[in-house]
């Protein structure tokens, strides 16, 4: 899945973006009760970071899952692990990452440069499905 790919999933959900300056965190998804709304600083992203960002926050939207500063840790970690979930999904599905194990790629970066996806999501993956 391409970042253009998730541009047009949030195109048909309805979910808009918005191009802004988030220097802190990069990007985050506000739900304003008639539609959701992503912001994303992507100037200085790579192909793999939009991708990251562009599907965890497409993940708090779809799986409802919204905090704001003032919610206890232990809810903001639950949120966002449902926004990192729907994000794997879509972007490393299991059998992708089975596939990359088959062809002999071990460690995060190898598989992340073949999936084009970020180290990180690689090693969400692998917990996410296998722990």
């Amino acid at each position: 899945m391409t970042s253009l790919d998730l541009l047009k999933y949030a195109e048909e959900k309805g979910i808009i973006i918005e191009y802004a300056s988030l220097p802190q965190t990069g990007s985050c998804a506000v739900d304003l009760d008639s539609c959701y709304v992503i912001g994303i600083d992507d100037k200085e992203m790579t192909e793999a970071e939009k991708k990251a960002h562009l599907a965890h926050e497409i993940g708090h939207c779809e799986t409802g899952a919204f905090y704001n500063m003032y919610s206890p840790l232990d809810n903001r970690a639950k949120n966002e692990y449902k926004a990192n979930s729907w994000a794997i999904k879509k972007l490393i599905p299991k059998k992708k990452l089975i596939s990359a194990f088959k062809k002999g790629l071990t460690e995060s970066w190898q598989i992340a440069e073949e999936l084009s996806v970020t180290e990180d999501n690689v090693r969400f993956a692998y917990t996410f499905y296998f722990e």
